[in-house]
């Protein structure tokens, strides 16, 4: 009985240290998280408004002149906007010019999320030592998959099917 008393704190302990290392990290517990995830997988990716800049956008590259007569901008992260206490989205990535009204005509942009994470982590090496780091953030995220056009008769974004050429 004292033995199965003793192993069963010992495993009790060892499990704990086994999280502890590994991260103790809370996102699979948090309903933000899942909600992140969601966002991530149905609204993110990329956005375009007009197919035809976006493809001479991609062709010619920063800072030279498009068909219409305008210089192409590349900006890398615009937009940023809290959504939850954990969760953000930014437009990255974005392809725009000034028009001769001095109006800022956005080409395409990626819809990203990120999703702040709390935790233990061990951090460091060898050779800088070992600390714990509390909080996290992960990177921006974005379906890949995803790609949405602007459609002007219904002032919305289509997704376009994969299967789509």
């Amino acid at each position: 009985m004292r033995i199965n008393a003793i192993s069963g704190i010992f495993g009790i302990l060892a499990i704990t240290i086994m999280f502890l290392v590994s991260g103790c990290n809370t996102q699979f517990f948090d309903p933000q998280y899942y909600e992140f995830r969601k966002l991530k997988n149905d609204t993110s990716g990329l956005y375009v408004f007009n197919e035809e800049l976006y493809k001479e956008a991609r062709k010619i590259g920063e800072g030279k002149i498009l068909q219409n007569g305008h210089k192409l901008i590349y900006e890398y992260e615009v937009d940023i906007v809290k959504i939850d206490s954990r969760i953000e989205s930014a437009k990255r990535f974005m392809y725009s010019y000034i028009d001769e009204n001095e109006q800022k005509n956005i080409i395409s942009y990626y819809l990203c999320y990120n999703y702040y994470t709390y935790g233990l982590w061990l951090a460091g090496d060898e050779g800088g030592g070992f600390r714990l780091k509390v909080g996290d953030k992960s990177v921006f995220l974005w379906n890949e998959d995803n790609v949405f056009y602007y459609d002007k008769k219904t002032d919305t974004f289509i997704k376009k099917d994969n299967n789509d050429k």
